[in-house]
């Protein structure tokens, strides 16, 4: 029977990560039609959503046949650059910028995302302009909004939006900005938005807006 090692590493509770995973092997390796040839042994770490860690994590644990994560951005990145010299494959459903997408084949051959991510999220915004025939967008975003999900989460969805618009020389016009307070909001919406992005059938007030995000 050939060996399969994987390596599981995130930034979740240590209680959580990687639990499904053993789970799973358990479960369904026990079944006799499932796992015959291959024996997979897991292996668990936590890149602690760092640069430094997961590259750490990545040295010591290069003997296994995969990656599967990390999840947060900036632990992908370093390792997903590295593995292309060693040919190790890494699944994630993580590495959301849309980075990631755009430098796959140049920086990221062996880099696997799963699931959504900000190509798609500008893939449904396009799709949605476009059915409504709007050319302009105008992002107003927190940058450091869902922080607890990644640092500056809404700011690389922005940015990532915002420059995609560019990469594909698509026909909307994009302008951004990023209110750190709901004072400033309510401060400089009107200056921001404005009859150039407001489209009188959807405006809202600003108590609204605020209501909104």
């Amino acid at each position: 029977m050939a060996n399969a090692r994987l390596y599981y590493y995130s930034h979740l509770d240590q209680d959580t990560r990687g639990g499904w995973l053993n789970n799973g092997v358990d479960e369904y390796g026990a079944q006799a039609s499932i796992l015959t040839t291959v024996e997979l042994r897991v292996t668990n770490g936590d890149s602690h959503c760092s640069i430094s860690d997961a590259m750490n994590e990545a040295i010591n644990l290069y003997y296994v046949d995969v990656f599967l994560g990390p999840v947060c951005d900036y632990a992908v990145a370093p390792v997903a650059r590295q593995i292309r010299y060693w040919r190790m494959p890494m699944i994630t459903p993580g590495a959301l910028s849309a980075d990631f997408g755009y430098n796959k084949p140049r920086m990221f051959p062996f880099l696997t995302r799963l699931g959504t991510n900000f190509n798609s999220l500008l893939d449904f915004i396009l799709n949605v302009m476009h059915h409504f025939s709007w050319k302009k967008l105008k992002l107003l975003y927190q940058p450091d909004g869902h922080n607890h999900v990644m640092n500056r989460y809404c700011h690389i969805a922005a940015d990532s939006i915002a420059n995609g618009l560019i990469r594909r020389r698509s026909n909307v016009t994009c302008d951004h900005k990023g209110f750190r307070s709901i004072p400033k909001v309510l401060k400089d919406i009107e200056s921001e938005v404005g009859n150039d992005w407001a489209d009188i059938k959807y405006m809202t007030t600003p108590k609204q807006f605020v209501g909104l995000i």
